[in-house]
C-alpha cells in the first residue's frame, strides 16, 4: 500500500474540521476605576456566561440610567477650603496605593451624571442654586469638620460631619431634579437610602495586613480638621483623572441677604 505524503494527509485532516465561530462579547462599561466597586471585577481567566451577566448587572448601578451606549460621565463635588483640602489630599497621598491614585481628596455627591443631559438639566439647575435669589438666601458657605478614619472593604475612609445638614439638602434636591437619569448609585440605592459624606484616602489595598496596620495609624495620628464647604465643582471622567468643568461658588453667610 502506499503511503500518502505527509503534506496530502494534513491538508485531507484539516478539510473535515468544522470552522470555530467566535462570538464577541460586550459587556456594559463599569465605573471608572477610581469608583469601581470591588466586587465587579472579574478574574482574566473567568469566562463563563454567568459571570459576564453577573458583571452586567452589578456594572449597572454605577451608570447612569439613560439609553446612550458611549455616554460621557460627569462628577459632582464638594468645594471645600484649601486647608481642608490639602490636609485630606496628604493624607491620601500617603496612603493610596501610589499606582491607582489619580486624584486629589474629594467629596463626592454624583458619581455618574450623563453628558447626554449637561446642557439642559445639569448645568442649568446648578447655575439655579448658586446664582438665583432664592437659592443665594438659602445655600452659603457652611462649617464641616473631618472627624475621624473609619475602615472601607479595601481601605480607609474619614468621616465629615456637616451640623447645618446643607449639603444634604442640596443633595435631595438634585436627586429630585435629576432623578430620571441617575445611576442606582447616584439615588443611594444599596448605599443606606441617603448621602454619607466622607473622603477617601485609602482603597483597593491588596494586603489586608496593610490596611489594618494603616487603619490603626490614621487613628492613632488624626486630628480633626474644621472647615467649609464653598461651593460645587463639576468634573469631567477621563479615563481616571478628573477634568475640572466648572466651579461654583456659594456666597458667604455674611453676604448671603440681599440688599
Amino acid at each position: 500500500m502506499n503511503k500518502l505524503p505527509c503534506s496530502v494527509l494534513t491538508r485531507t485532516y484539516a478539510s473535515t474540521l468544522k470552522p470555530r465561530l467566535i462570538m464577541p462579547v460586550t459587556i456594559a462599561p463599569g465605573p471608572p476605576p477610581s469608583r469601581q466597586h470591588p466586587s465587579t471585577t472579574t478574574p482574566q481567566n473567568q469566562t463563563s456566561s454567568f459571570s459576564t451577566t453577573q458583571q452586567y448587572e452589578l456594572n449597572r448601578n454605577y451608570i447612569a440610567n439613560t439609553n446612550q451606549q458611549h455616554e460621557t460621565s460627569y462628577i459632582l463635588t464638594l468645594l471645600t477650603d484649601a486647608h481642608t483640602h490639602t490636609s485630606m489630599t496628604g493624607l491620601r497621598n500617603q496612603y493610596f496605593p501610589p499606582k491607582l491614585n489619580k486624584l486629589a481628596a474629594h467629596l463626592t455627591l454624583f458619581h455618574a451624571l450623563p453628558g447626554s443631559k449637561l446642557h439642559s438639566h445639569i448645568l442649568p439647575q446648578l447655575d439655579s442654586l448658586t446664582s438665583s435669589k432664592a437659592a443665594s438666601s438659602t445655600y452659603h458657605a457652611s462649617p464641616i469638620e473631618a472627624t475621624g478614619p473609619f475602615r472601607m472593604n479595601h481601605g480607609i475612609g474619614i468621616s465629615v460631619s456637616e451640623r447645618s445638614g446643607q449639603s444634604k439638602a442640596i443633595y435631595q434636591d438634585l436627586v429630585a431634579a435629576w432623578k430620571p437619569f441617575l445611576s442606582k448609585q447616584d439615588l443611594g440605592d444599596g448605599h443606606g437610602g441617603g448621602l454619607k459624606l466622607h473622603f477617601t484616602i485609602m482603597n483597593k489595598a491588596d494586603s489586608e495586613e496593610h490596611v489594618r496596620a494603616s487603619f490603626d495609624e490614621v487613628k492613632r495620628n488624626f486630628k480633626p480638621v474644621h472647615g467649609m464647604v464653598e461651593g460645587l465643582v463639576l468634573y469631567r471622567y477621563d479615563h481616571g483623572f478628573w477634568r475640572q468643568e466648572q466651579v461654583f461658588r456659594f456666597q458667604h453667610e455674611s453676604h448671603a441677604e440681599t440688599k
